[in-house]
């Protein structure tokens, strides 16, 4: 047996260093230090959850890094033989803390949240602290001391049960006071005591209480007056609970939903809200409104952080460990989750309930606020499983969940209540649906407006769907053209510019496949053309994807679609005639694309007609449905025939032929699988944490790995140094061993999502290890790709990649060897028609 190494004093030991590895923090520094830290995040918080900050919970903080007293921790730091002593400090620090309250059957809470504060429990820890691998008695009195220390000083800890959502909140509160605290630039000046420091630490890192306007009425916020039925909305929340609004595209259920959230805020119920929606692109644009809010609701000087995928780049860069860049939680979409305002997709909050890792950091991060979940009827069953357990932990956590969709079936919104089976089939529309503790409430309302838009099912192939377009454009139409594929978007785009006249009206696409900084000129030209106040122009044609499928406010006079599931179709049909415009047609026209669905006797028939890429985006029985609700229908009027088209869509028929069966049996089989892979991935299951904290990473089912892509023009690289001239001409140098916050900006403005699939077959290196000078820049691999702006090609560290870049068209996969320039559209493919990264 190796003996046992002298003993350090707790006071002594080192709790932090610096990046050169010298020493700049003892234990009893640190300790102290993130101790006010939580004790200032506190008072940033509402009554709902101070009382959750007791002092036990003060002095826990204070004892997170309670195993750095330990030789194999103090070794490690000193670059010493550490084999023969434990040095997970987490696993030490919970073991010591058990030993200290006596646990004899079963792990304290406090001492698994000491073992979960780096996000994820590596090794289960023994409920004695004892034994020569963590230093023999000598080092356990040291860590007894210094438990008395922070006990005597806050408050002493009693072996009791936290329920879940409690445990949750505080392994959060633990894990970001530990980041804030570890910032080497706080905490300096000797002269202010540590809880003014504190206060100063939490405030530059951007987190504080919002000083709110109170009094205001909703037209001075949104400069127009409520509408009645925003106006009923508003009277009904007046309470914290689960609320759901149903009401047709283009009604104002955004408006009435964060007026709503004022009302709860300035009464004092809660301090922030998260907006989530579908896709990034919806989040992106619906932040422009919301920041217009927030500057409206607070007072002047009040600094905006929003959690969309650019605010990050002008806001802030502070904050320690796991804050820092290059590291995980630098991304924004999930740092600012814990900013008082977030808006972005759904994913960020679902990962609060899933087994990844810092999970409860996010459950932290929206306690105490209201979520607002906009088109909840978008998701399939394995997101919707995920959204509804999510809810009922939202609840717990003193938040108020208010649900916003214009097409959600009476069988989807009753799985939202939790016990509740006094839901009716209320046939009203629009509908607000309140649950007060166990009860339900109902409230129809009336539209104020009704539309009636003509349907059209056609049979066109993409010459006919390119002339159709191009007509109505000529005849002074803004034409929107929505497909359910990035690659049918790319070849109606090329389609169309073939039969185009030269610079007779714009004709534009957007899809996910263009870096940030292209994607968002595209849609700001959209947005400015077809926007609520947009300049018009006398026709128009823009293709795209999903992305403006839902919360984007963009108006077009007639829509062209490939057949999609009925929510989706009413969903697109909101884009158009959404405003008072002048318009070239006395109704609007909705043109829904099919195959040849005539006469489907088997299961292979109807893939082929439907068109395989879109039975791998939608279920081809809802398809199929869908298409038999649609197909005898010349004309629509919205809000009135929602209801009845979407329950005749989901509506099992009677009498099925022997392929409609099977088509839903494996619907159904399928359902069944995603619900029991949601249920398996959540955070309420006894298990750790043992899933990787990415992006999006289980939040949506699907077999194919995404992954981001770096766009240049030029780089040259030493191996760990780059000279980089960007694909939006911003020239940066990247260092592995010099954080610079412009140079991660500029990047990420350069950044495409792909499938890593898709990446390897077309010859590009996923590896981490090619790209060493990005380490300060991103925390996952990130492969860069150089754009040969004569030929239209990628190449990956010099060699020719499949892929090719325009700014017109996006990322694609070309075929044979042709110019860009030359080809004509049937020569191209689009890069990944089985990846939907919308």
């Amino acid at each position: 047996m190796s003996e046992l190494p002298p003993v350090i004093p707790w006071q002594s030991c080192i709790a932090k260093t610096d990046d050169s590895n010298t020493p700049i923090r003892t234990i009893k520094e640190h300790s102290l230090q993130t101790a006010e830290v939580a004790r200032a995040l506190k008072q940033i918080l509402p009554s709902s959850l101070q009382k959750w900050v007791t002092d036990e919970v003060i002095t826990l903080t204070g004892l997170h890094d309670l195993g750095k007293i330990s030789p194999g921790f103090q070794k490690k730091i000193h670059k010493e033989n550490t084999n023969s002593f434990e040095t997970d400090h987490a696993m030490i620090g919970a073991a010591a803390l058990d030993g200290f309250l006596k646990s004899r059957f079963k792990s304290s809470n406090w001492a698994n949240i000491i073992a979960l504060h780096h996000g994820s429990i590596r090794k289960r820890h023994p409920l004695i602290d004892k034994g020569s691998a963590f230093g023999g008695e000598n080092w356990t009195l040291e860590r007894n001391k210094f438990l008395r220390v922070i006990s005597e000083k806050y408050g002493s800890i009693e072996n009791r049960k936290l329920e879940k959502p409690t445990s949750d909140f505080v392994s959060g509160l633990v894990t970001l006071s530990d980041w804030i605290a570890s910032d080497e630039n706080f905490f300096t000046d000797k002269n202010k005591s540590e809880e003014l420091q504190a206060s100063e630490a939490i405030n530059e890192c951007g987190f504080f209480k919002p000083d709110l306007l109170t009094n205001l009425s909703f037209e001075d916020i949104f400069d127009f007056e409520p509408h009645s039925f925003q106006n009923q909305f508003i009277e009904a929340v007046g309470h914290p609970g689960l609320y759901i609004l149903e009401a047709p595209m283009g009604l104002g259920k955004t408006e009435a939903a964060l007026f709503a959230a004022y009302q709860l805020m300035t009464a004092g119920y809660h301090h922030g809200f998260y907006f989530g929606l579908p896709t990034r692109l919806t989040s992106d644009r619906i932040h422009e409104r919301v920041e217009k809010f927030i500057r409206k609701i607070c007072e002047p000087d009040y600094r905006v952080m929003l959690a969309h995928s650019t605010a990050w780049l002008n806001e802030f860069g502070r904050g320690g460990e796991g804050l820092d860049a290059g590291s995980s939680w630098f991304n924004a979409r999930k740092r600012t989750l814990l900013y008082p305002f977030g808006v972005g997709t759904i994913d960020q909050a679902l990962l609060s309930i899933l087994r990844v890792k810092h999970y409860f950091l996010r459950a932290f991060a929206l306690a105490g606020k209201v979520v607002i979940l906009d088109e909840v009827h978008s998701y399939d069953m394995y997101t919707g499983s995920l959204m509804k357990f999510m809810i009922h932990h939202l609840l717990k956590l003193n938040c108020t969940v208010i649900l916003l969709s214009a097409t959600l079936t009476h069988e989807r919104k009753q799985t939202l209540f939790a016990g509740s089976t006094d839901l009716k089939k209320e046939q009203g529309y629009p509908l607000i649906t309140h649950q007060s503790e166990s009860k339900i409430l109902q409230l129809p309302g009336t539209p104020d407006k009704r539309q009636r838009y003509q349907i059209h099912l056609e049979q066109w192939d993409n010459t006919s769907i390119a002339n159709q377009a191009v007509a109505m454009a000529e005849a002074g139409q803004n034409v929107l053209c929505i497909a359910n594929t990035v690659a049918k978007a790319q070849t109606w785009y090329d389609a169309i510019q073939c039969e185009t006249k030269a610079d007779g009206y714009p004709v534009g696409l957007l899809h996910s496949k263009f870096p940030g900084f292209r994607r968002g000129k595209i849609e700001d030209e959209w947005m400015e053309r077809l926007g609520k106040n947009g300049s018009r122009p006398t026709g128009s044609i823009l293709i795209a994807t999903q992305v403006v499928e839902q919360s984007v406010d963009i108006d077009a006079d007639c829509l062209m679609t490939e057949l999609a599931p009925t929510d989706m179709l009413l969903q697109r049909m909101g884009r158009i005639w959404r405003h008072s415009h002048p318009r070239v047609t006395s109704e609007p026209h909705v043109y829904i694309i099919t195959g040849s669905l005539e006469q489907i006797e088997t299961r292979e028939a109807l893939i082929e007609g439907l068109g395989k890429p879109n039975c791998f985006v939608y279920s081809p029985y809802v398809l199929w449905q869908t298409y038999g609700v649609w197909k005898n229908i010349s004309e629509v009027i919205l809000p009135d025939d929602i209801r009845g088209l979407l329950e005749a869509t989901y509506q099992e028929k009677p009498d099925l032929l022997a392929f409609e069966k099977e088509i839903l049996d494996i619907h159904n089989k399928r359902n069944q699988f995603l619900e029991q892979m949601a249920n398996a991935s959540t955070s309420d299951i006894r298990a750790l944490p043992d899933m990787d904290d990415k992006e999006d990473a289980h939040t949506r089912y699907s077999d194919v790995t995404t992954m981001q892509c770096l766009l240049v023009k030029k780089v040259e690289s030493s191996g760990n140094r780059a000279e980089i001239v960007l694909l939006n001409e911003s020239k940066v140098i990247a260092d592995r061993d010099v954080k610079n916050f412009y140079v991660t900006k500029e990047m990420h403005k350069n950044l495409v999502t792909l499938s890593v699939y898709q990446l390897k077959k077309s010859g590009v290196s996923v590896r981490k290890d090619d790209y060493k000078y990005l380490k300060k820049h991103f925390f996952d691999a990130v492969p860069v790709l150089e754009w040969d702006i004569n030929s239209g090609r990628l190449f990956c560290q010099r060699q020719e990649t499949a892929l090719t870049y325009t700014h017109e068209r996006g990322i694609g996969k070309s075929r044979g060897s042709k110019d860009i320039k030359q080809a004509t559209y049937s020569d191209y493919e689009a890069l990944d028609i089985f990846s939907y990264d919308w």
